[in-house]
């Protein structure tokens, strides 16, 4: 409640106590004396009973009003002391509402309509109440009585057409009193709202189009109600099937048109009517209006429209004009640089473009701005983990769990976070947990990929049999699609030179699911490596180069280095671990070898 309210309702307060209380100080007391010396004067028998004359108070005016038509709410009806006790209520209840003390103020504002049932105001708002505690019946109840008092105005008539509409989904119900608010005040927005929208949801088409024809010869100078009149219709005819013909929509853009001749130097007036060209899939009408909306914004308040920049960027998206929109979102950020509903637009766009370094940046700074937006953390956790940045995710995780320490999603990415950056025992331990967490909501996450992750932090971690059942349920929830498993276990077994027959049937069967892969070429090399079949070795791993990028093929080169050197052409085994080497570094044993083997130690083959 502002203060220029709060000065109204206490001056409000003070005039209605001060009357109530002169009242009954003085009249009251006055009247009843009155009214007893006139039951205890003796009636004889004889002459017929005399009508006593009541004393007359008179009090001057020392500044007397000249006068004044009455309000019409006075004429007839209520007493005037019952409608001034109704008043007093009513101040009292907002008197305890200023004050915090709701209950009291209900108590008050109910009496207050019991005695005066015709507040229309008032019996809206405690039947809102009711309807939010899901009480329709007391709801109508009191929008009835205020109809019945007040048959002349179209608001209880309304709002009962709006309980009956939204509420209990009665449309057939509504309809009488929508259309009886109608006729009272077909210029205002509220009745005419909701007499559409009834007619709408109860298939009136034909109501809807004539009321639209009624609407537009109404003389209105606000340009606010032809700006939702145009929402209005435009949404009720969105409902229909099939498409209304194109005169309709051509009425409805009027309804905008009329808006824009009423205040064509209007920034909303023109961003709703672009808002209307985008929702009707017009975009570059919309585009050109919010240009315009912004330069007016731009001339008006010497900076760009937040709001409006965001709008033109969507649109300038959604005709693939990327590179217009981002320029429109940067030119914003000059100006306006913390806005993180614009900072997620430009990183989704940025991830459009494939620029992900850029929608990284984007999308951290609104994650900063606010960190309690899960889905924004999120996405720049999946974007660290794409760009290979397993520390900065690790960081962003455990940050936002401060807000969010029961999402599995959340504790999923850290996971595999922590198995990126080789902390493959708190990798283990994050995937207990969000095993917890989605076999509490989520179980159906629980899927072939979740265990395949799952089983190869296992396997880094060092726990081979816990591995080796979390990448058979992965293979056992989707064999289809088990590739990546299979290969993942057959290679394990494989450089643990265990299990090989095992081994090499797994390898197999992921080539049979997909064929020429070159990590399950460079593991079927290995295998036959493993089995001393050194030349089916070299041919596979020769196959998977061919197959690969070269900055990808590191433990390729390694495996083909330990395959030459069987051969005894050490040039072409040195080659090979250089490269390996050089595309890795992180292959410390291919420098080993390569070192080794310059120096000409004779040693046993690592295997």
């Amino acid at each position: 409640m502002d203060r220029t309210r709060l000065a109204t309702v206490r001056s409000l307060a003070q005039r209605v106590l001060c009357a109530v209380s002169v009242w009954l100080c003085l009249w009251a007391p006055l009247r009843s004396r009155a009214q007893s010396s006139v039951s205890k004067t003796p009636i004889s028998s004889n002459t017929a009973p005399t009508p006593a004359t009541s004393a007359r108070f008179v009090f001057a005016d020392p500044y007397p009003s000249p006068p004044g038509p009455v309000d019409e709410d006075l004429l007839g009806g209520l007493l005037l002391e019952t409608r001034s006790e109704a008043l007093l209520w009513f101040t009292l209840g907002t008197i305890a509402e200023e004050r915090g003390e709701t209950d009291k103020a209900s108590d008050f504002l109910r009496k207050s309509l019991q005695l005066d049932p015709g507040n229309v105001a008032l019996a809206s708002r405690l039947a809102s109440e009711h309807v939010q505690k899901q009480e329709h019946a007391e709801a109508l109840r009191l929008l009835k009585d205020a109809a019945q008092a007040r048959p002349n105005r179209p608001e209880p008539f309304a709002e009962i057409a709006r309980v009956y509409l939204d509420a209990l989904r009665q449309p057939d119900n509504a309809l009488p009193y929508a259309e009886k608010a109608y006729k009272m005040a077909p210029a205002r927005y509220p009745v005419l709202s909701v007499y559409v929208e009834t007619c709408a949801a109860g298939r009136l088409s034909q109501r809807v189009e004539d009321t639209l024809k009624r609407t537009l010869t109404l003389s209105n100078t606000d340009p606010g109600f032809w700006l939702s009149s145009g929402d209005l219709f435009r949404n009720a005819f969105a409902l229909r099937s099939p498409a209304p013909p194109k005169s309709v929509s051509e009425r409805v853009d009027s309804l905008f048109a009329k808006a824009l001749e009423l205040a064509p130097r209007d920034v909303r007036c023109l961003e709703k009517t672009a808002d209307h060209y985008a929702i009707s899939g017009r975009l570059p009408e919309a585009r050109v209006l919010y240009q315009r909306a912004n330069s007016l914004h731009r001339e008006l308040f010497r900076s760009h429209s937040a709001g409006v920049c965001q709008k033109l960027a969507r649109v300038a998206a959604l005709e693939n004009d990327l590179n217009g929109a981002l320029e429109v979102l940067e030119d914003l950020f000059q100006e306006q640089p913390l806005i993180p509903q614009a900072r997620e637009l430009a990183g989704s766009l940025y991830l459009q473009t494939g620029q992900l370094v850029l929608a990284l940046g984007h999308l951290k700074l609104a994650l900063e701005m606010d960190p309690r937006d899960l889905d924004d953390a999120l996405r720049v956790l999946q974007l660290q983990l794409q760009l290979r940045r397993p520390a900065e995710a690790i960081q962003t995780a455990q940050y936002v769990q401060k807000w969010f320490p029961d999402s599995p999603n959340l504790t999923l990415l850290l996971a595999m976070a922590l198995s990126e950056a080789k902390r493959p025992q708190e990798a283990v331990e994050a995937f207990e947990k969000a095993e917890r967490q989605y076999s509490g909501t989520q179980k159906e996450a629980l899927d072939a990929g979740f265990y395949l992750s799952f089983g190869a932090a296992a396997e880094r971690a060092g726990l081979f049999e816990k591995s080796e059942q979390l990448l058979k349920k992965s293979i056992a929830l989707d064999p289809q699609n088990a590739a990546e498993a299979l290969n993942y276990l057959g290679y394990m077994w494989i450089e643990a030179n265990q299990r090989l027959d095992e081994a090499g049937e797994l390898i197999k069967r992921a080539l049979a699911l997909r064929p020429d892969h070159p990590a399950y070429l460079d593991s079927l090399g290995w295998w036959h490596y493993r089995k001393g079949q050194w030349k089916e070795a070299e041919e596979q791993l020769r196959r998977a180069l061919r197959t690969m990028r070269r900055e990808e093929a590191g433990e390729v080169y390694d495996h083909l280095g330990d395959v030459l050197e069987k051969f005894e052409r050490p040039d072409e085994a040195l080659a090979a671990w250089d490269a390996a080497a050089e595309l890795d570094p992180s292959l410390v044993r291919a420098r080993e070898k390569a070192a080794r083997l310059r120096t000409h130690t004779p040693t046993d083959s690592d295997q």
